[in-house]
C-alpha cells in the first residue's frame, strides 16, 4: 500500500492543529531561528547542508520530531549507503533495509495506549535512542515504534510508524 507524502503531511498538520498549536512551512534550507519544535514529516529526500540545520537547531536546544522515511536520499535522490546517515547521530538509530510486511501493524505505547499503524513504517536498529512504544504484529513485533534520542542541548523525538488512533 503506498502512501502520499501529502497524506502524510495533512496527517502531521491536522494532529497539530487539534492541539492548538499553529504551523508555520518552512522550505529546506530556511532557518530555524526561533522555533521550539520543527516537524520533519517524512524527510526522505535530505542533503548534508539541510541536515546540517537541522543538526544545529537540536544541539541548539530545539526539538526535532520526525516521522518514518527520514533522510533515506539525498537531495539529488540518491541513498545513502547507511538510511537516515546524514543525521544519524541525531537520531539515534540506524535504519534497517528491511522489506518485512507492514499490514495490520499496531502500536503500543508503555501506557497500554494502541494505535493502529499505517504500512508507512521502518525497522531500526537503536544506537543512543530509547524506545516508548512498540509494535505488535506483522514482523515487527516488539521492534520500536517511538523513540526519543537525546542530543545536544535538546532531543529528537521520532514515530518510525505513521498512526492513526483506535
Amino acid at each position: 500500500m503506498h502512501i502520499s507524502y501529502t497524506t502524510i503531511v495533512a496527517e502531521a498538520y491536522s494532529v497539530l492543529w487539534r492541539l492548538g498549536i499553529s504551523v508555520d512551512v518552512v522550505r529546506p534550507g530556511d532557518a530555524l531561528d526561533g522555533y521550539e519544535l520543527v516537524v520533519m514529516p517524512s524527510a526522505l529526500l535530505l542533503g548534508h547542508s539541510d541536515a546540517a540545520i537541522l543538526r544545529s537547531f537540536v544541539e541548539q536546544g530545539g526539538t526535532l520530531l520526525g516521522v518514518a522515511k527520514t533522510a533515506h536520499q539525498d537531495e539529488w535522490g540518491a541513498f545513502y549507503p547507511v538510511l537516515g546517515q546524514p543525521l544519524g547521530d541525531v537520531l539515534g538509530f540506524a535504519v534497517n533495509k528491511d522489506d518485512g510486511d507492514r499490514e495490520n501493524l499496531v502500536v503500543r505505547w508503555e501506557d497500554g495506549q494502541t494505535a493502529n499503524c499505517l504500512p508507512h513504517a521502518e525497522c531500526v536498529e537503536l544506537t543512543t535512542a530509547v524506545p516508548f512504544a512498540f509494535f505488535e504484529g506483522a514482523g515487527l513485533s516488539g521492534r520500536a515504534a517511538g523513540l526519543v534520542n537525546e542530543f545536544g542541548k535538546a532531543s529528537y523525538l521520532c514515530l518510525v510508524a505513521s498512526t492513526t488512533p483506535r
